[in-house]
């Protein structure tokens, strides 16, 4: 039997609602890849004050009148520099956020990092007046490595790249300004051969060999964080049209789960509205709405507690499937046994929402659940764009026919012998109604009836 259309007018997302929803991801990896390099630049900043309080406390270098001020001058250089970089980390956290976020700031930020290194080196050169081939001896320098790392923080290689290239033009650039490049450092002792233009020649290459693997590395990340993102997509797209217990299941990478089918033995529960269309035909729009989302509340936390699936919900009647997730070796006995559990459990449901209504002097509802087990056909139908789970064979036209027999054997639920026999000891009170003929099917069915309460 297959299932009616629920009335669903859901359509497949389109390229734009794609587009817009990668936009969306991508910035909020942004916003918080910017927050987390905001936190960085600010530890970093406490970490080196910490270590230049404790490294420079008790040296005092004052009988050579010109190094004391030129120490003078350095320590005043790495306690502003210390303090203005914690406070561009400090702008940044504050920025990091979606009412304040602008596709720019993370190049901003970039430039400003770039701009202070290469700043504190001329700096550090021109106070120090050593030879402009030292520049790699200027411990600002080494903050280098924790600027690309930044860059690798940000999902964006073209920022990336321009990091890196910024740097090494500005390495370049820097001792030009302070003097120009020595082939040879002003010393003669072994260590000065180490900043000769040569070694520094190196040093930038290798700079810009580490910025380019980087660039590498943020390509990578972020082409996962769009696959990660179509992945998100997928299953969000498969949770509209199929139930979301088995969108796990169906949204396999290789795209094969999507035509998921067997033959399992599973439980299957209707329930039903007993007197649903002249209640429907009193009520105003407004009150049948609240009704029905009531009545559906009740029925999905029942599931839950179960662990059932609603294969949907037709209307006011609600069709449950137990055991289609669970392991085949594990059987259908724990699947009868849950069904006729979430029975029971849904006329407790119904009996506590009729005290409800009674108090507000509203009719009370009544409502008819029928329980059957046996093999079925699960599967899928239709593509990506449009899916539907669907459950075919007799055990789903059985389970249907005993919902509606409830009426005329004057009990809410009824359950068939395959039920009862699945479930062993589970089923222990339920008493029998005898065999019973079934509409459009030769010969009857044994069934039962909860314990009397």
């Amino acid at each position: 039997m297959a299932h009616p259309a629920d009335g669903s007018t859901d359509t497949p997302v389109s390229a734009p609602a794609e587009a817009a929803q990668r936009r969306l991801v991508l910035r909020e990896a942004e916003i918080g890849a910017e927050r987390v390099v905001g936190i960085v630049r600010m530890l970093t900043a406490a970490l080196l004050g910490i270590v230049f309080y404790l490294a420079v406390r008790g040296l005092d270098p004052r009988e050579d009148g010109e190094l004391a001020r030129v120490v003078d001058r350095q320590h005043g250089l790495a306690i502003a520099t210390v303090a203005a970089y914690f406070l561009v980390g400090a702008l940044s956290v504050a920025v990091a956020r979606p009412s304040l976020f602008r596709p720019w700031l993370p190049w901003l930020s970039a430039g400003l990092d770039v701009a202070f290194i290469l700043t504190a080196l001329l700096i550090s050169l021109r106070n120090t007046g050593l030879g402009t081939n030292y520049v790699f001896a200027m411990p600002t320098a080494w903050l280098i490595p924790v600027i690309l790392g930044f860059g690798a923080q940000r999902f964006n290689a073209p920022l990336q790249l321009a990091t890196t290239l910024a740097i090494a033009v500005g390495l370049a650039a820097v001792p030009a300004l302070a003097g120009g490049w020595q082939m040879f450092a002003d010393g003669t002792g072994p260590v000065d051969l180490f900043f000769a233009f040569p070694p520094d020649a190196m040093r930038i290459a290798m700079i810009l060999a580490a910025g380019f693997a980087l660039v590498v590395a943020v390509l990578r990340t972020h082409r996962l964080l769009d696959r990660m993102a179509g992945e998100i997509r997928m299953r969000t797209a498969l949770t509209r049209y199929l139930p979301a217990e088995l969108a796990p299941l169906l949204a396999g990478s290789d795209g094969g789960a999507l035509r998921f089918s067997r033959r399992q033995q599973v439980a299957i529960l209707f329930i039903d509205i007993r007197g649903f269309t002249a209640r429907a035909e009193r009520a105003t729009p407004e009150e049948l709405t609240a009704f029905v989302t009531a009545y559906r509340h009740r029925v999905q936390r029942a599931a839950t507690r179960h662990g059932a699936i609603i294969d949907k919900h037709i209307g006011d009647a609600a069709m449950l499937l137990f055991g289609v997730t669970a392991a085949a070796e594990a059987g259908p006995a724990p699947a009868a046994r849950a069904a006729l559990a979430c029975g029971q459990d849904l006329l407790r449901e119904i009996a506590g929402w009729n005290t409800a209504l009674a108090a507000a002097g509203e009719a009370p509802v009544a409502v008819g659940i029928g329980v059957h087990v046996g093999e079925v056909y699960c599967g899928t139908v239709g593509d990506a764009e449009r899916l539907e789970f669907t459950v075919l064979g007799d055990t789903v036209n059985v389970a249907a026919r005993l919902e509606a027999m409830t009426k005329r054997l004057g009990t809410p639920l009824l359950a068939s012998e395959a039920a009862i026999a699945c479930a062993g000891a589970a089923a222990e009170g339920w008493q029998a109604l005898g065999e019973q003929p079934i509409a459009g099917r030769d010969g009857g069915i044994a069934l039962y009836a909860p314990p009397a309460s």
